[in-house]
């Protein structure tokens, strides 16, 4: 008889005990096929348990196809089985601890100078959770069932409106798609106009966020980056030869340079979609955070056939939301329904109804301005900071708007070395190098995020920074 050990004080009960045994040895080829198993009297007798206990995990064996009956003659193991040996390679990493900083996606014990982060402890959670009591008191059974996959009607009301007074852009709400943050919103626009396999470029501006790239390359798209300046895209750069499905811009503030695209960009753009007969996804990503004049108007208003824009509350709010959206042109509203339908059926009701309820309420444009004033004056602390340290021996790129800055340091190179000796030192800096495909234009120039960051701790990260620099000046001494 093979053994079968069992555990008496176990919380798992000695059924599922034998059957795991059995099973375990099944699947290791301990017991192959043929194999015939002692009857459950016997085997109930041999571990003191109740014969009932041996008829339930026999019972769940030949269930799920391990044991099969051979009339009057017992219980054998089915033919035809493998053993399973144990992958230990690819379990050993899986069971691996995970740094906390995996986790959190945040270190607080270092300065991380990272963008594209809100001060998330400004959410406004006694307003959201207000709203949220507000939306279950009102709560009909018919809203907790599936909704349609554009979105719920009253958040795309509640964005339409919001978007018509904050920045003077005229949609109709049913133009409007909501989407699980930005990612899906590029993800869901890429298998919309490259579906039907005839354009598969994509004109993208360099540099930009990597994972833009690898999102429109893991849908079907060519990415074809093209340099940029202060003045953002210019349609001239781009090959003659290409014929793209369409051309990814953040023209009111250029990730990560800053800058913003001139009107005579903006009219060349729209004239080169119209002539190659494709579209322009706007990523709208921060332009609420504009500091010295009125948020600039969407490239969307110049031509709301060509344009695609795209919205997003991770920065206004927090990325925890998952919650974008898409303006579309009317042509392409069917087929985006279904492919968002297909991606995940909808964005949460819930949540949806809240945000609505949050924006009407005005409580979104209060935070909005709340936060507008606190991320001025973190930038100004940082600006000032930089002058102090830096003087004119530096250039400030894209200072006008969003949550980041960047700055040129002539004569530097911020390579891998370097970027790592700095983290020995408590500083994490982001080179504008890692997103592009030109690194050599941008190994001077770093990006510094203020939106998470406190008065002390970005002014004690400049000191670090000049510190070291004023130790290992230029480009190459300290190899």
């Amino acid at each position: 008889m093979f053994f079968i050990g069992i555990d008496r004080k176990s919380a798992q009960s000695l059924s599922h005990q034998i059957y795991s045994e059995i099973r375990e040895k099944i699947l290791q080829g301990q017991l192959k096929g043929g194999h015939r198993l002692p009857a459950s009297r016997t085997l109930s007798e041999e571990l003191r348990v109740s014969r009932n206990v041996v008829v339930s995990a026999y019972d769940q064996l030949y269930a799920e196809g391990y044991l099969e009956t051979k009339q009057g003659d017992g219980s054998f193991v089915a033919e035809g089985l493998h053993s399973l040996p144990e992958n230990k390679d690819l379990l050993t990493p899986l069971l691996a601890p995970i740094p906390p900083m995996t986790l959190s996606g945040f270190d607080s014990s270092l300065i991380d100078f990272r963008s594209g982060l809100p001060d998330l402890n400004l959410f406004p959670a006694k307003q959201w959770l207000g709203h949220y009591r507000a939306v279950l008191d009102h709560l009909k059974a018919v809203d907790l069932a599936y909704g349609p996959p554009e979105g719920r009607w009253e958040l795309r009301q509640s964005i339409a409106e919001y978007l018509k007074s904050a920045r003077g852009l005229q949609c109709d709400p049913r133009q409007i798609l909501i989407t699980s943050g930005t990612t899906q919103a590029i993800s869901l626009v890429t298998k919309l106009i490259l579906s039907s396999g005839k354009k598969q470029d994509v004109i993208l501006e360099d540099p930009i966020t990597g994972d833009i790239s690898r999102i429109i390359e893991l849908n079907g798209g060519v990415c074809h980056p093209i340099p940029i300046n202060q003045k953002g895209l210019d349609v001239r750069d781009i090959s003659e030869d290409l014929s793209p499905g369409f051309c990814y811009v953040t023209p009111s503030h250029q990730y990560p340079l800053g800058g913003t695209l001139s009107i005579t960009r903006r009219i060349r753009l729209i004239e080169y979609a119209r002539l190659k007969d494709c579209f322009i996804l706007e990523d709208d990503y921060d332009s609420e955070f504009r500091y010295d004049v009125q948020p600039l108007q969407p490239l969307y208003e110049l031509d709301k056939n060509r344009v695609i824009y795209c919205g997003t509350f991770s920065k206004t709010l927090c990325p925890a939301l998952r919650t974008a959206y898409l303006i579309l042109p009317p042509a392409l509203l069917e087929t985006a329904r279904r492919l968002k339908w297909y991606a995940d059926l909808h964005n949460a009701t819930l949540d949806q109804l809240v945000l609505s309820r949050f924006i009407d309420s005005g409580d979104y444009i209060r935070h909005i301005g709340k936060m507008k004033k606190r991320y001025k004056s973190r930038r100004s602390i940082l600006l000032n900071a930089l002058s102090l340290h830096f003087a004119d021996s530096i250039e400030i790129l894209g200072a006008a708007a969003g949550l980041h800055l960047c700055v040129r340091f002539p004569g530097q190179i911020f390579d891998r070395q370097t970027i790592l000796e700095l983290k020995i030192k408590g500083l994490i800096l982001y080179p504008v190098a890692i997103h592009s495909q030109f690194p050599d234009q941008y190994e001077d120039t770093l990006i510094f995020g203020y939106g998470i960051l406190s008065s002390h701790k970005m002014e004690k990260g400049i000191m670090i920074l000049k510190e070291y620099l004023l130790k290992f000046p230029g480009s190459s001494s300290h190899k």
